[in-house]
């Protein structure tokens, strides 16, 4: 195994220590360190560089650290625009700011690319198309009413195994 796979997947694994028993200020450095080296030296394969994304700015959103959290999801934006958990995440913060039009573009823009999952994730079930077409209505005012709340358990409770910013 080469030694530069090495320099970004042991950070992974010490981050990912800390994010499963819910430590995650204390997940932060070692994903960031990893963020960083991947984006000098890219070696992750799709699936583990979105999971490296995804929980960087999950652990960034737990900790209140929202433009840490937007970082590592623009970044994340721009290298790889298919994810839909990077939208969907997007979608997290402008609700948590209030911003109600950027919120229901995201949702949007996560829903159209929903076929982009990594293999085992799901779409929360608020936003099918049933309960989200347009982007409008219930689901977003919902996203809004639980994420200007501290500690609230909302919405985005699952996307598969792992459980985003509700804690």
């Amino acid at each position: 195994m080469p030694h530069y796979w090495l320099r970004v997947t042991l950070p992974i694994s010490e981050g990912s220590r800390y994010f499963i028993a819910h430590q995650y200020r204390e997940a932060i450095p070692f994903y960031r360190k990893a963020f960083e080296i991947e984006k000098s030296t890219p070696t992750l394969d799709k699936n583990l560089w979105r999971v490296l994304i995804d929980n960087l700015s999950t652990a960034y959103g737990i900790t209140h650290d929202l433009s840490g959290a937007r970082e590592a999801l623009t970044y994340g934006v721009t290298k790889d625009p298919d994810y839909p958990r990077f939208y969907y995440n997007l979608a997290r913060i402008t609700a948590e700011k209030g911003d109600l039009p950027d919120t229901e573009n995201y949702l949007k823009l996560a829903f159209e690319r929903r076929e982009n999952l990594i293999p085992g994730e799901t779409m929360p079930a608020s936003t099918t198309p049933s309960r989200h077409s347009s982007c409008k209505g219930n689901f977003v005012n919902s996203l809004l009413r639980s994420t200007v709340r501290p500690n609230s358990p909302l919405l985005l409770r699952d996307f598969g195994a792992r459980t985003l910013w509700a804690v």
